[in-house]
């Protein structure tokens, strides 16, 4: 039988709330629906451009591109920068990637195994030298649309990513940390003196490296291990909604606002009693994958 992979989404979504952990990763409820679902589309608005680009793509080419798809999924294209969101991905493409002797990988999967279980990554961006002499490195980009360029919040996940590739490699943390590069990037975030800043030095600040020392890798690594051993111990024949937890990620949840009664096994009571009310024209089915 083929082994269930984990992910940072699943780490996280345990460590968040073991209700929805439950739902989701263990009874494998898949819901759909629109109402929540706005800060995640005007990403997807721009990560599907950013898939296309082409070097022959003007600013104005992707501007209309990305404002195209936004208003496609529901989203107000003026109420986000999408022009500003093209001058960096233009600058990100052309010179950041375009000035390195690099193959550019875009939505690749990077592959490990960790305390026991194969674990996965999905990349936006990965950078593989084109010529190997032993010292050559390697970059991963992870495109974030949040409005601020803060790192703290995507550390844990870029670590992740920073160690399955270092040891698909054949690294140790040494070695990982000196030639295994991760960066966010950040196309809509609000640039601190924008006015003051070129089209490039307003891109070049979008782009934010994230340091490990090895320290702090490995312990990211062993944080990852001992929530995989937590999930492996559940007794989740035990488990009900009072798991539930309630924080910034219910506006995000799938299974936020379904009050009970409504489907025999699938709803969120707590949230639903915080004011949040999930659409009756929601459908609950299972996930194939």
């Amino acid at each position: 039988m083929k082994k269930e992979k984990f992910s940072y989404t699943r780490i996280s979504c345990y460590q968040t709330c073991r209700w929805q952990y439950y739902l989701k990763y263990v009874k494998k409820f898949k819901v759909e629906r629109t109402d929540n679902t706005k800060l995640a589309n005007k990403g997807i608005a721009f990560h599907e451009i950013a898939e296309k680009y082409k070097s022959t793509d003007t600013i104005d080419d992707l501007t209309a591109a990305m404002r195209a798809r936004a208003t496609e999924l529901s989203v107000d294209p003026d109420e986000y920068d999408y022009r500003e969101a093209a001058i960096r991905l233009r600058w990100f493409m052309d010179d950041f990637v375009g000035k390195k002797d690099v193959k550019l990988e875009r939505e690749s999967w990077v592959n490990g195994e960790l305390a026991g279980v194969p674990f996965c990554g999905a990349l936006d961006v990965r950078l593989t030298p084109k010529k190997k002499d032993g010292a050559e490195h390697y970059y991963i980009v992870d495109f974030k649309s949040g409005k601020k360029a803060d790192t703290e919040s995507y550390r844990s996940q870029l670590a992740l990513y920073t160690h399955l590739w270092g040891a698909e490699l054949g690294f140790d943390f040494d070695e990982t940390i000196e030639r295994v590069h991760a960066y966010a990037f950040f196309p809509l975030a609000v640039v601190p003196r924008a006015s003051t800043l070129s089209d490039e030095e307003r891109a070049m600040e979008s782009l934010k490296k994230i340091h490990f020392t090895i320290d702090q890798l490995m312990a990211y690594v062993a944080q990852y291990e001992d929530t995989v051993a937590k999930i492996k111990a559940e007794d989740w024949s035990r488990i009900d909604e009072k798991s539930a937890d309630i924080s910034f990620v219910c506006s995000f949840c799938q299974f936020a606002g379904i009050p009970k009664g409504f489907h025999p096994v699938v709803h969120c009571a707590r949230t639903y009693d915080n004011g949040v009310k999930a659409p009756r024209s929601i459908k609950i089915g299972l996930d194939a994958r």
